[in-house]
């Protein structure tokens, strides 16, 4: 197969996932939000992964670590670019996908325009330095977040600071909502 398709692949889902996550948590389903959230920057990262010719490993973002260690030495500095305590915000949603599997007491705040601002950031960015080219003309083929960005589409620019003419320290200051949830997952279904 080749690795355009697969990256391709890995893009579509990602912004599927993405567009999921921003429509979630603008309407208050934080959980959901995040677990979408957590799958969307970990398939972003693993299309950049492909995209510079490695072949991923899955791991997840529970593991930013392991996840670092398959870039070896060469694109490592892609993660500088990515927020730590957002990513293990995103790490530890990934958790709650498997609440079945999950036996202790766990909590988590959000504040949502810091959420929001560091996720539209991170799709924005990834979108950005992974380039897809139609073999017959040569010429940048628009992903599906591209498309949405140029229609405007409402999932994608409601509270977005990059379709608002607002700096990220700007719209990250704004007055917003912060939840602090607490998950308890009770006991193991099978006891």
């Amino acid at each position: 197969m080749k690795l355009e398709i697969i990256v391709q692949g890995l893009l579509f889902t990602a912004y599927k996932d993405y567009i999921g996550a921003r429509v979630l948590i603008n309407n208050k389903l934080i959980i959901q939000g995040l677990t979408l959230a957590s799958s969307a920057i970990e398939k972003y990262i693993k299309a950049y992964l492909v995209a510079v010719g490695k072949k991923p490993r899955w791991v997840h973002l529970d593991n930013v670590n392991e996840l670092k260690k398959q870039f070896g030495t060469a694109h490592i500095d892609v993660f500088n670019a990515l927020d730590p305590a957002f990513l293990s915000i995103l790490g530890k949603a990934y958790a709650y996908r498997y609440l079945d599997q999950k036996v202790e007491v766990d909590y988590i705040g959000v504040a949502i325009n810091q959420f929001l601002a560091e996720l539209d950031y991170i799709v924005d960015y990834f979108e950005e330095i992974i380039e897809m080219y139609d073999p017959d003309t040569d010429l940048r083929i628009d992903s599906g977040y591209h498309m949405a960005v140029k229609a405007k589409e409402g999932n994608i620019i409601q509270n977005n600071f990059l379709h608002e003419g607002v700096t990220k320290r700007e719209f990250m200051e704004r007055p917003m909502v912060l939840y602090s949830l607490r998950i308890n997952p009770g006991k193991n279904l099978d006891e």
